[in-house]
C-alpha cells in the first residue's frame, strides 16, 4: 500500500515539474496553432484585397480599351497612321474614357507599360493626360516616367496580345501592333494577368468598339 498517496501527502517536486512541462507543451501547441490560424486569416484577407484590386483594375482597363479612338497622326513625310501602338509589355493609344482621376473631359492619351521590380515581380503602370495638353505627331510618346501611376505590382505575369479578324473571319493573334501598320486598330486586345505561379492566369478580352480602317 506504500505506492498510494494519503490525503495529507502532496505532489513531489518531480511530479510538479513533469506536470508543468506537459502544460507548457500543450500551451506551445495551442499558441502555435493559433498563430498559424492568424497568419492564414491575414493571408486570406490579403488575397481578397489583391483579387479585388486586380478585378477593379482589369475592369477599368477593359472599359478604357473598348473606348479606344481611331485617331490619326502624322508619322513622317506627310504620311498618317492610326495612333495605336502595342507590344507585349507596352500599349499606347487614344481613348474616350479616362482611368486616372482628374481627366474628366475630352479624349485622353494613354500609355501602359509593364516593368520588372527589384523582387522579380511585374508591375503595370499607366500614364494618362488629356489630349489637348499634348503635342501632335510622334512627340506624344515623350512621357515622364515620374508621372506614371502604379496599377498592379508584384505580379507573376502581365502581358498584352492583339487580335485581328480577317475578312474570312479568321482569328489572328499578334504579339505587337505597329503604329505604321495600315490596319487601323486591332479588333480586340487581350490582357493576361497572373498573381503568382500557384494561381491561374486571368485573361480579359476588350473588343475595340471604335475600330476604324482606311
Amino acid at each position: 500500500m506504500g505506492c498510494f498517496r494519503t490525503k495529507n501527502q502532496g505532489f513531489t517536486l518531480i511530479e510538479l515539474m513533469i506536470s508543468l512541462s506537459i502544460i507548457g507543451i500543450i500551451l506551445v501547441i495551442i499558441f502555435g496553432a493559433f498563430r498559424i490560424g492568424v497568419r492564414a486569416w491575414e493571408k486570406g484577407e490579403t488575397d481578397i484585397v489583391d483579387h479585388q484590386r486586380q478585378r477593379i483594375v482589369l475592369q477599368r482597363l477593359q472599359r478604357q480599351l473598348m473606348s479606344a479612338f481611331a485617331d490619326k497622326i502624322e508619322v513622317e513625310d506627310g504620311e498618317e497612321a492610326f495612333f495605336f501602338k502595342g507590344e507585349h509589355d507596352e500599349l499606347t493609344f487614344v481613348a474616350d474614357t479616362s482611368l486616372v482621376p482628374g481627366n474628366n473631359f475630352g479624349r485622353v492619351y494613354v500609355q501602359y507599360v509593364i516593368e520588372s521590380d527589384d523582387k522579380g515581380g511585374m508591375v503595370l503602370k499607366v500614364f494618362e493626360r488629356n489630349l489637348i495638353f499634348l503635342n501632335t505627331g510622334l512627340n506624344r510618346f515623350d512621357t515622364d516616367p515620374a508621372e506614371f501611376h502604379v496599377l498592379l505590382s508584384g505580379m507573376g505575369h502581365i502581358s498584352f496580345k492583339f487580335l485581328e479578324i480577317d475578312p474570312e473571319r479568321r482569328f489572328n493573334w499578334h504579339e505587337n501592333w505597329g503604329l505604321k501598320d495600315d490596319k487601323g486598330l486591332p479588333d480586340a486586345v487581350q490582357v493576361s494577368v497572373q498573381i503568382d505561379d500557384n494561381r491561374p492566369r486571368v485573361h480579359v478580352l476588350a473588343r475595340i468598339v471604335g475600330k476604324a480602317k482606311d
